[in-house]
């Protein structure tokens, strides 16, 4: 099963060029946006869970539903095709499997915590899990080695 991607940029000839080449590596485009607002509004319409979006140089992320959105995030991808992300979240409800740190450790409300996860080629979550401590920590960069070891950058 290809991994289903939904394309957004105001840029109707960047989109087309990624829908091209997104398409000749194995992903399945199902969906395409002009703009974030109308990306977060589609990505409901479509039932696709969370979201990933690069803006400018950054990645963020919406879940549905969720009480708290994303910050900026950072992704990876290794010779599998399993793709690695991190970054930063004030949800108390981020979705976690497998996690070393299953609850948002800020002792501050809204505070927010780094989290990383990693997905497989076909898009399902292997692990997924929060970093931190008491007060604000965020992933900010990603890397992944030969043997599939994760390493993140970021601050607290």
């Amino acid at each position: 099963m290809a991994i289903r991607l939904m394309l957004a940029d105001d840029h109707r000839m960047l989109r087309e060029g990624l829908r091209q080449s997104m398409t000749d590596a194995g992903f399945d485009v199902i969906g395409e946006a002009c703009d974030g607002v109308e990306a977060v509004s589609l990505a409901d319409q479509l039932h696709l869970g969370d979201l990933l979006a690069q803006v400018g140089q950054h990645l963020g992320f919406h879940r549905p539903g969720a009480a708290q959105r994303g910050g900026q995030a950072a992704l990876a991808v290794d010779a599998a095709g399993q793709a690695y992300v991190t970054g930063s979240t004030t949800s108390t409800d981020f979705p976690t499997l497998n996690a070393s740190q299953s609850a948002n450790g800020a002792t501050i409300a809204n505070t927010a915590d780094a989290f990383v996860t990693k997905f497989n080629a076909a898009g399902a979550i292997i692990y997924s899990t929060y970093l931190g401590g008491g007060t604000a920590d965020n992933g900010r960069g990603i890397a992944v080695d030969t043997i599939g070891s994760a390493y993140v950058t970021g601050e607290t």
